[in-house]
C-alpha cells in the first residue's frame, strides 16, 4: 500500500511540475494585428540572462529569390559567407537584457552617396560575427543553429540589398534606411530608436520577468511566430492584417490614397503627353513605401507596374493622334520603345536593384 501510495505521488508530482512549467510562461494576446504589441511573461532564475528570440513560420534562401535577385544575393554570398540553400526566418528578433553579447552600437553616418561618406551621423546597432558571440548563448539562437544562417540574418539587417530584398523591415532617420531592428532591449535602459516599443523587466527577488514588443507594422498577413526564451520554445502567435494589404508593395495601405494618387499622377501627365509612371514612382516610393514580394527587390517591383503605364496611357491617345490627326512621329515613337524595351528588361533590372535601395 505504501509503495502505491508513493507511486500515486511520484506521478503528481511529475505532472504537476509538468503543468508548471507550461503555465510558467504566457504570451498574450495569441492573435495581435500588425503594429501591436505582445506580451511574454514567464519565470527566470536570478542570475539568469534573458534571451528571447522571436521567428517567423515563414523562412527565407536565396534559391528561392527573383532571378535578378538570385544573382546578386548568390555574388554577395560569396563575401558574407552564405550560400544559396542557406535558410533563415524572413523575420528574426532577439529581445535580450544584454543587447551588448550579441553587437555594438556603432556611428552611421548618411545623406552622402558613393566616395562620399554622407553630411549626417546617427547610431546604429551593428550584429557581431558569430565567433564573437559566447558559446553557450550562439545554442540559445535558434532556429539560428550555424554561422552561415548568422551571416545570412546579418546581411539581410544591415546591407540595403538584404533589406530590400528579405526582412522588408527598415529602420529609418526620415527616410533613410539606416539598418533593421533584430536585436532590442529596454527602452528606458537602452534609449535608442530601435528600442521604441519593446519593454523590459525583471523581478529578480520574484524570478519573474515582462517582456513587451511591437510587431513590425507591415508584417504579411496571418504570419506564425515561434517563441524561444533562453533556448527553449514556449510558444506562437499570429500577426493578423489591419487594413489592405497590396501583395506587390508588401505593405497595409489606405485604397483612398492608392486610388487619389493614381488619379493626380494620370491627370497631370497625360496635360503634357507623358503616361504617368515617372510620377507614380515617385508617389509609391515616398507615400507607399513599396517594398516588393519576399525575395524581390523593392526597385525591381516599381518598372512593371509602371511599364504598363506606357503601353495603356499612350495607347488610349494613338487613335486620335495617329490615325485621325497625323501628328504622330512613328519612327521616333518605335526607336522610343526599343528603349524602353532594353531599359526595362535587360539594363534596368540590375542597376536599379544595386542603387535604389
Amino acid at each position: 500500500m505504501k509503495k502505491f501510495l508513493f507511486v500515486v505521488f511520484l506521478l503528481f508530482s511529475t505532472f504537476s511540475c509538468m503543468f508548471s512549467l507550461e503555465a510558467s510562461y504566457i504570451v498574450f494576446p495569441e492573435k495581435v494585428r500588425a503594429g501591436e504589441s505582445i506580451t511574454i511573461k514567464g519565470n527566470i532564475a536570478s542570475n539568469e540572462k534573458l534571451n528571447i528570440v522571436i521567428a517567423s513560420q515563414k523562412n527565407f534562401s536565396p534559391e528561392k529569390s527573383g532571378p535578378k535577385e538570385k544573382i546578386h544575393l548568390i555574388k554577395d554570398g560569396k563575401i558574407w559567407n552564405f550560400k544559396k540553400n542557406t535558410t533563415i526566418p524572413y523575420l528574426y528578433y532577439i529581445i535580450t537584457s544584454e543587447p551588448s553579447v550579441y553587437g555594438d552600437v556603432v556611428d552611421k553616418r548618411f545623406g552622402g552617396s558613393f566616395f562620399f561618406k554622407g553630411i549626417y551621423k546617427t547610431k546604429m546597432f551593428k550584429l557581431k560575427k558569430w565567433g564573437k558571440i559566447p558559446s553557450n548563448l550562439r545554442m540559445e539562437l535558434s532556429p539560428i543553429e550555424n554561422e552561415e544562417q548568422w551571416d545570412l540574418i546579418r546581411y539581410s539587417h544591415e546591407k540595403p540589398f538584404g533589406i530590400n530584398t528579405i526582412c522588408k523591415e527598415k529602420t529609418c532617420i526620415g527616410k533613410v534606411t539606416i539598418f533593421s531592428r533584430c536585436v532590442t532591449s529596454d527602452h528606458k535602459k537602452y534609449p535608442y530608436y530601435w528600442n521604441k516599443g519593446t519593454h523590459i523587466s525583471i523581478d529578480r527577488n520574484k524570478g519573474i520577468f515582462t517582456a513587451e514588443f511591437k510587431t513590425f507594422s507591415h508584417t504579411f498577413p496571418n504570419t506564425k511566430f515561434d517563441i524561444y526564451v533562453n533556448r527553449k520554445k514556449i510558444g506562437t502567435y499570429e500577426v493578423l492584417p489591419r487594413g489592405l494589404w497590396l501583395p506587390m508593395g508588401w505593405r497595409y495601405v489606405n485604397p483612398s490614397l492608392v486610388i487619389l494618387g493614381a488619379i493626380i499622377a494620370g491627370t497631370f501627365y497625360s496635360m503634357i503627353g507623358a503616361s504617368g509612371g515617372l510620377l507614380m514612382a515617385a508617389f509609391q516610393i515616398i507615400f507607399i513605401g513599396t517594398a516588393g514580394p519576399l525575395g524581390i527587390n523593392g526597385a525591381n517591383v516599381l518598372k512593371p507596374s509602371n511599364l504598363s503605364l506606357m503601353v495603356t496611357a499612350p495607347s488610349s491617345a494613338l487613335y486620335r493622334y495617329w490615325f485621325k490627326e497625323r501628328r504622330l512621329a512613328l519612327i521616333v515613337a518605335l526607336y522610343l520603345a526599343i528603349g524602353v524595351f532594353i531599359g526595362s528588361f535587360v539594363i534596368g533590372p540590375p542597376l536599379s536593384a544595386k542603387y535604389l535601395n
